[in-house]
């Protein structure tokens, strides 16, 4: 699916979003709200620090973060999910903002925390490389933290087997993590990562920033 018929596909999913993600069983949801609550166990929010929720659609993540008073921002690229978000979470502000385009609404602007759930899975590895490279360089407050939820796996065996158990659900057009090629990779960015495995097919990758290796040059 090209990137235009992704945003088609959430804009008509925005509706029954909420709906059909509460009663998913199985690959590639489940576990979904285990996922959510471990992003924030691991950003350890706290009212007034800047969040920036990255693919927020419906706002299933933003809300969890601005009910413990966090300043929130949330984007997407799709209207209607973002619209479903605002209604929401009136407290949040929601901005649209296509990851693969223009960043512009968020010129200047830095947060404490990065947060996303189930969206890099869209993206091959190198484009996940680049968006967490940019994301790290120009909006991650200085002692900031990225906390990422996903489909993801700890060994590219472990997808190996996942892919042949649901072999009638797995999506050939996504790209699922492996947190030993996601982690080191992340390390030549200048990112320290740790992976927890939360359910069969999910788990949350939380990464701050190798101070020394942004001393000595190395991340660009």
């Amino acid at each position: 699916m090209d990137h235009d018929g992704q945003r088609r596909h959430f804009d008509e999913w925005a509706a029954t979003y909420d709906t059909d993600i509460a009663g998913a069983t199985g690959f590639p949801f489940e576990g979904y709200w285990r996922v959510l609550e471990t992003i924030v166990e691991m950003a350890r929010p706290r009212p007034g620090l800047r969040v920036l929720d990255v693919g927020t659609g419906t706002g299933n993540l933003a809300g969890r973060f601005a009910i413990r008073g966090c300043t929130v921002t949330g984007i997407d690229f799709s209207a209607p999910m973002l619209a479903r978000a605002a209604r929401a979470i009136p407290q949040a502000s929601f901005l649209d903002v296509d990851l693969l385009g223009s960043w512009s609404a968020l010129r200047d602007r830095t947060f404490d925390h990065v947060v996303a759930a189930y969206v890099f899975h869209e993206f091959d590895p190198a484009t996940k490389l680049r968006l967490l490279a940019r994301l790290a360089q120009q909006h991650l407050a200085s002692e900031g933290s990225i906390t990422i939820g996903d489909i993801a796996f700890r060994t590219p065996q472990d997808r190996k087997e996942a892919q042949q158990r649901w072999q009638r659900r797995w999506d050939p057009d996504e790209h699922y993590w492996t947190a030993s090629e996601t982690l080191a990779a992340c390390r030549r960015l200048g990112l320290l990562g740790t992976f927890q495995q939360v359910s069969p097919c999910a788990g949350v990758f939380h990464f701050v920033q190798d101070n020394r290796a942004k001393q000595s040059g190395r991340t660009t």
